[in-house]
């Protein structure tokens, strides 16, 4: 009776797993359907990127509205004057995966003390933490996850700085709020643009 129920098992086992029809669920990719951020997502390791094994800081991050987030009565579209959110590294692994650059980006509010006394507040957040892979065309640097293109760098002509020119959502987390030099609050819905510096 035993030797039955395994006999049975067993084969209950392997007819599940048994596929039809295995063509039918592979996709052949010929070169005139590959689409261009797919072509951007693949490395080539014969060709290496210039940036392979380098390290780069953060040295500016520009909003397109000016803020006093230290509170020294100065506004500023520097947001990494108006903040203390320290020092973020970028860094081109050999293995083509990098840091992401805006694994450290930041939240914009406004507080109130209570007595109707205002104050802007910049918050230092960690965003996404998984490397995603990089690649180089030119000064272009883009930057993939599971094989689709999610953000470009460009490179200056001297390869001494990396830009990204961010939109909103790319960028900050929701509900982000501003104090204005008039002492009004709006709703910051601009882009960001952040610059690396090679070290």
């Amino acid at each position: 009776m035993k030797k039955l129920i395994f006999t049975a098992l067993i084969l209950g086992i392997v007819t599940a797993c048994s596929v039809d029809n295995v063509e039918s669920d592979l996709i052949p990719v010929s070169g005139e359907e590959v689409t261009a951020s797919d072509i951007e997502c693949v490395p080539d390791a014969s060709n290496p990127p210039t940036i392979l094994g380098s390290t780069w800081l953060r040295t500016s991050f520009i909003i397109e509205t000016d803020i006093d987030g230290n509170g020294d009565g100065i506004f500023s579209n520097e947001l990494l004057d108006e903040s203390s959110c320290g020092t973020v590294i970028l860094r081109f692994l050999d293995n083509f995966k990098a840091d992401n650059p805006v694994l450290n980006n930041m939240y914009l509010d406004v507080d109130d003390d209570g007595n109707g006394n205002l104050s802007q507040r910049v918050d230092c957040l960690i965003g996404d933490g998984l490397f995603p892979f990089y690649t180089q065309n030119g000064n272009i640097i883009s930057f993939c996850y599971l094989g689709q293109l999610e953000f470009i760098g460009t490179l200056s002509t001297d390869g001494q700085t990396l830009v990204f020119d961010f939109p909103y959502e790319d960028l900050f987390f929701t509900n982000n709020s501003v104090l204005k030099p008039d002492g009004t609050v709006e709703a910051f819905q601009g882009n960001g643009i952040i610059t690396y510096t090679l070290q």
